[in-house]
């Protein structure tokens, strides 16, 4: 049975870790996928316990892909009517939609002479 898939997009929502017991957390973000359709796509993914700071060094905007698995459960209402609930759980997080964590730009080399002097680098 296959439940696991990847969800790579634009990161909208990094909610609060929400204390649900004194054993249990959980989180919920959102990201924005298939952006490059007609028909973009906002789902919510919840991570649980351990997971939840996964999204911690990622900011609002970063490009990110996360591995989920899809949960679902039968339930019966009080009216005696059945349900099925299903749920988005995270439990990879990686920058950039590629794997790679999110990077600070490079900064511009120094090409002045170590006196100040006009670059050394110059091919003459």
């Amino acid at each position: 049975m296959n439940t696991g898939f990847e969800a790579k997009g634009t990161l909208l929502n990094k909610g609060e870790i929400v204390f649900v017991t004194d054993t249990f957390t959980k989180r919920n973000v959102w990201i924005k996928i298939d952006e490059d359709t007609e028909y973009p796509q906002t789902i919510e993914i919840e991570l649980v316990k351990d997971k939840c700071d996964l999204v911690d060094k990622f900011n609002v905007g970063d490009s990110i892909a996360i591995d989920i698995n899809v949960r679902g459960r039968q339930v019966t209402m009080k009216d005696s009517t059945e349900r099925v609930f299903n749920s988005l759980n995270g439990w990879r997080v990686r920058g950039n939609a590629t794997g790679q964590a999110p990077t600070q730009p490079a900064a511009a080399p120094n090409n002045t002479a170590p006196d100040g002097g006009p670059p050394d680098d110059l091919p003459f």
